[in-house]
């Protein structure tokens, strides 16, 4: 991967990522529990500060993170639909590179490619055929 974070699905075999997945908190509880973090640390953390447990300042930093994480999480939740539908595009995108690469690196692939200077193998999608579509074209009709 090219950016800074590390991609961990890769250290996972399937039945790890299944069981983490069973086990991980919704999008709503997710942002329950940090509502609910927010409401305790604006409770206790005034007494903190008095007992001299815990700076002003450093109180206030610890509560304003945990807003700006509960706005990252309620942006998530409103734009959830879209950066799902981006991730399986993205997915299947990998996909097809994949596929590609595993298609060039085929001995006949490469042969043609040797005999033919310049030539690139490119993704090329074919639309399935529907009933209909495949029937009005039986019938010579050119809708």
């Amino acid at each position: 991967m090219t950016d800074a974070t590390p991609d961990l699905s890769v250290h996972l075999d399937a039945v790890e990522r299944e069981a983490l997945a069973a086990d991980e908190p919704s999008l709503a509880a997710q942002i329950e529990e940090v509502e609910r973090e927010i409401r305790q640390r604006v409770r206790t953390y005034p007494q903190l500060i008095a007992k001299g447990r815990l700076k002003p300042d450093t109180a206030g930093r610890k509560i304003n993170a945990m807003r700006h994480a509960h706005t990252t999480l309620m942006w998530l939740a409103a734009h959830q639909d879209w950066i799902r539908a981006e991730a399986r595009r993205r997915a299947a995108h990998a996909r097809d590179l994949r596929e590609l690469a595993t298609i060039e690196a085929m001995p006949e692939v490469q042969a043609v490619l040797a005999a033919l200077p310049g030539a690139v193998v490119v993704a090329a999608s074919v639309p399935q055929a529907t009933p209909a579509a495949s029937s009005s074209h039986q019938q010579g009709s050119l809708t």
